[in-house]
């Protein structure tokens, strides 16, 4: 035994290292890979609440009955265009999502009055505004979010 001699190479010995770091890493990637694949997809549902308003006595009253041809529908998606579905009806695609929250929320973010609403002098409007202002607010819009997440 005292007699063997061991020879490392160290450029071979580097090449080795090499090798091992760059198939360690591979493996993570792959390992990530997997763990994102296997990661639920998670998707937000947006509807619009659509309303126009009328004045009585001098006093803002809006409602979803008093929009005109122009106008969308009292309930819209995301682009804006008609859904047949409200917060009480909308299903889920398919049978492989489920509802992450019970029910629908008010998106509060972003200029817009206590109860979520936007206002505009019409729907197709580009700047919206979220306190209601006499003869500039004569239609608005609420948003609607529901996260799903697919099993």
């Amino acid at each position: 035994m005292d007699d063997e001699i061991t020879i490392i190479n160290t450029k071979e010995s580097k090449r080795f290292s090499i090798i091992k770091i760059i198939k360690e890493e591979v493996q993570d990637a792959q390992i990530h890979k997997e763990t994102l694949s296997n990661a639920p997809t998670y998707e937000y549902d947006i509807l619009y609440e659509n309303q126009r308003g009328l004045f009585l006595f001098g006093l803002p009253k809006f409602s979803s009955n008093a929009l005109n041809q122009a106008d969308p529908q009292p309930w819209s998606d995301k682009n804006q265009k008609f859904s047949p579905m409200d917060i009480y009806t909308y299903q889920l695609p398919n049978p492989t999502w489920e509802w992450v929250h019970k029910e629908w929320l008010v998106d509060m973010s972003g200029d817009v009055d206590e109860e979520g609403w936007e206002y505009a002098p019409d729907f197709h409007f580009p700047c919206w505004h979220g306190c209601y202002q006499p003869f500039r607010s004569f239609v608005r819009r609420r948003r609607w979010v529901r996260l799903r997440r697919q099993k």
